[in-house]
């Protein structure tokens, strides 16, 4: 498996911990151990990767980054940690509108491999989604990635059920924009239908040779392994008040470490 796929880039507001973002110095803020922020444990194998459904924005905690394994990130790039993601739906455009923050800004050529996911259940078909790992309740990956080759650019790939890979025989025509702290996509309603309350989740991934940062949004961290747990943080604590439902939401899927009926119970192969 590619873990560089696992490397997002989001972002949530500011909180008291913005001074150690990049690290997972929030993490031992909030009670994670040496021992359970050191011992290595595959993406799959864990409780469900929490997810969102529809239209809202998120929060998410500055210092939750971790590496591949879900244990201490040897990279401290704060532009690679989350802040915030917000969908929404732009009948105008007749696409969904994507905005993930940062807590800092984002280079305009990193020396370091950078990517962001947007991962989503593209058709509202649960029966023909990922079953494991970061993308598990979904079945289509958006990305926004940068190479020195290319600069930044978009790429795209979709779960083939029968043959339970993830396939890069399709184009995307999503579009993207990064301004300061900010990525910003575009996904078409031909990509992703104007009919859906989609189910969703983001990642943003750093790679320097084998060390790696990766964030997910929502979550705290990566959730625990099967049949353990992980510290769970007070009320509003990471969580800032927000306008919609989506961080009580979010809270509840953490706090029980796995998804409810409200969120997802939940590089090349050809």
């Amino acid at each position: 498996m590619n873990y560089l796929a696992a490397l997002i880039l989001l972002v949530s507001p500011l909180t008291a911990f913005a001074a150690t973002a990049g690290t997972d110095g929030y993490l031992r803020e909030i009670g994670f151990t040496d021992a359970q922020l050191s011992t290595p444990f595959a993406t799959e194998g864990r409780e469900a990767f929490a997810g969102l459904e529809g239209t809202g924005r998120v929060d998410d905690p500055a210092g939750d980054v971790v590496d591949r394994t879900g244990v201490t990130s040897e990279i401290n790039e704060p532009w690679g940690d989350i802040l915030w993601a917000e969908l929404k739906k732009n009948d105008t455009a007749q696409a969904w509108d994507l905005t993930v923050s940062f807590a800092d800004n984002i280079p305009a050529a990193p020396t370091k491999q950078v990517q962001l996911f947007f991962l989503a259940d593209a058709d509202g078909d649960k029966t023909n989604n990922a079953l494991e790992g970061y993308r598990i309740g979904t079945d289509a990956e958006f990305s926004v990635l940068y190479s020195e080759k290319e600069g930044w650019h978009t790429n795209f790939k979709w779960f083939n059920n029968e043959a339970a890979f993830w396939a890069v025989n399709k184009e995307t025509t999503a579009t993207f924009s990064i301004e300061k702290n900010l990525i910003s996509m575009q996904i078409p309603f031909a990509e992703l239908a104007s009919t859906l309350a989609p189910n969703w989740r983001v990642l943003a991934a750093v790679a320097d040779g084998p060390k790696s940062q990766i964030d997910v949004a929502p979550g705290v961290g990566f959730p625990p392994p099967k049949d353990q747990t992980y510290p769970v943080p007070a009320p509003n604590a990471s969580f800032p008040n927000s306008p919609s439902t989506w961080v009580a939401i979010t809270i509840l899927a953490i706090a029980g470490g796995f998804a409810t009926n409200r969120i997802l119970a939940k590089r090349r192969q050809t």
